[in-house]
């Protein structure tokens, strides 16, 4: 594991992110779209066709590659007070667990110390080198969409031409994955039903609230008058 002396994370702006990389993505995603794909491997050609710059690395499910940061790191640090508020941070070896936080390059930086005390003793740099060389785990791969799964297998692969349609990805769902997607459409149209009621009450309410108004304001004038 390697260690440097200094590290700057520099984020731009929200909203104002258009960059080259932005717009390869766009590159990619527009002739991902006038290519026929259907399996994985013909979105990764696809990619790899899109530019003579475009290289796909396809990391396959159940490959030790993404690792489990988030536990060990809650663990040894505290969260960064008023992260969305700054756009330049910057850690030293000489400060481990320090960082300091700029809005911009002219500003002065504000410093967070977000090691940990437990026992009255500081997070030190020997805990988090050791936990991450030998307590890091591999990352899970998120869970199957139950819904996703079986809109492929009953509206998508009915389309998908014969020698595709036994790829992985068009397998009938199981009976549970059917229970699970029949059970999340029911939530989210008893949901839409309860916040379409909601919006009509307040509607109503306000409405009313209106009308009420008006014949308050009325009477004031004949009283007046």
């Amino acid at each position: 594991m390697g260690v440097f002396e200094r590290i700057d994370y520099k984020f731009i702006v929200k909203g104002h992110t258009k960059n080259s990389c932005d717009r390869g993505f766009g590159h990619i995603r527009r002739h991902v779209g006038r290519a026929d794909c259907w399996k994985m491997d013909h979105i990764v050609s696809a990619v790899i066709e899109a530019a003579t710059s475009s290289s796909a690395v396809h990391i396959s499910r159940g490959k030790e590659f993404f690792k489990s940061y988030k536990p060990l790191v809650t663990e040894l640090y505290k969260k960064l007070v008023g992260v969305q508020q700054y756009q330049i941070f910057s850690m030293e070896a000489t400060k481990p667990g320090v960082v300091q936080c700029k809005k911009g390059p002219d500003d002065e930086p504000v410093e967070q110390d977000l090691r940990r005390k437990v026992d009255g003793v500081l997070t030190e740099s020997t805990k988090v080198e050791r936990m991450l060389t030998h307590f890091l785990e591999d990352l899970s791969p998120p869970s199957l969409n139950a819904e996703k799964k079986t809109e492929l297998y009953t509206k998508i692969r009915p389309y998908v031409p014969y020698e595709f349609q036994d790829d992985p990805i068009y397998t009938a769902p199981s009976q549970d994955q059917l229970d699970d997607a029949k059970s999340a459409k029911q939530a989210r149209r008893e949901h839409r039903a309860a916040m379409a009621n909601a919006a009509k009450e307040n509607s109503d309410r306000r409405g009313r609230n209106e009308g009420s108004t008006s014949a308050a304001t009325k009477k004031r004038k004949t009283n007046s008058e």
